[in-house]
């Protein structure tokens, strides 16, 4: 957490004071993410990302991504265990936070041929994390709240919050709360669209393919026991494909087919339920 600021300190100082917290890392390793993300769609667009800029900012991003999943790991397991709290333990708990699972995906990104659907959920929750610390750390610290004596008829002290940042706050604010659910109901589209990919890619045998379908689908497989938006996605395409299947005009066979994929998705999910494995207890939620 960033140290409060104070309004008799002059900007650079207060800045300098920010700047030397781990959480400004994992800011500035978020606002990394975005940029690189950018840079490499605007290669995307030219339908250049084979160049060598285009894959220097595609490895930017995710080495972004692995700062900043990192520093979220550190501070749940090795910072709570210096400070001599109880940090989670064993395996199972620990494949359960969210934020040890986009940090894994992150480095397998970072090592393997580029997807560029893999970057996107990535930019996604960093331009949420960057609203966030621009509303809680950012505008405080370049417009601190005063504190201004009362008189003697009503003693006590008064904070006194600047306009200009209440209302870039207030934006700030309502751009998250007006966006989040619709945003993270894209990241899990973009998560089905990528697995949709690898599997294609997998069925001609392309490079690293079959190791990439087999980490990525033990990675939405666990993404699907915690988000909400996945299953919800996962509902709707089944009933989109029951509906289709429903068809008179459907062969036997493919309605059977799809009966069958059906069965051993079903079976699938059963044998690798990962609360089997961690008491039944939730999984941790990753940190915003």
């Amino acid at each position: 957490m960033a140290p409060p600021a104070s309004a008799q300190k002059p900007l650079a100082e207060r800045f300098q004071e920010l700047a030397k917290t781990l959480q400004f890392a994992w800011f500035s390793g978020h606002v990394m993410l975005i940029f690189s993300t950018l840079l490499y769609m605007f290669q995307f667009i030219k339908f250049n990302t084979s160049g060598g800029f285009a894959r220097f900012t595609y490895r930017v991003g995710f080495l972004s991504a692995i700062l900043t999943y990192g520093i979220v790991v550190y501070k749940s397991f090795m910072a709570r265990q210096k400070l001599g709290s109880r940090a989670p333990s064993g395996i199972m708990t620990i494949v359960g936070d969210e934020n040890v699972q986009y940090m894994v995906m992150s480095v397998v990104w970072f090592l393997m041929p580029h997807f560029t659907l893999a970057l996107l959920p990535y930019f996604v929750y960093s331009v949420f994390h960057v609203a966030t610390y621009l509303r809680t750390n950012i505008l405080p610290t370049i417009y601190p709240p005063t504190i201004t004596t009362s008189s003697d008829s009503t003693p006590g002290s008064k904070v006194q919050h600047n306009p200009a940042a209440e209302r870039y706050i207030s934006m700030l604010r309502s751009f998250v709360n007006s966006h989040y659910d619709a945003s993270m109901a894209l990241v899990a589209r973009f998560e089905i669209a990528l697995w949709v990919e690898l599997a294609f890619y997998a069925l001609f045998f392309r490079r690293w393919s079959w190791v990439l379908i087999t980490v990525y689908t033990a990675f939405v497989r666990v993404r699907y026991s915690q988000s909400m938006h996945l299953q919800t996605l996962f509902t709707s395409l089944s009933t989109q494909i029951d509906s289709k299947m429903a068809y008179q005009g459907t062969p036997p066979g493919v309605r059977q087919g799809w009966e069958t994929a059906k069965s051993v998705t079903k079976q699938f999910y059963a044998a690798t339920d990962i609360n089997k494995y961690i008491g039944g207890a939730p999984a941790p939620k990753k940190s915003s």
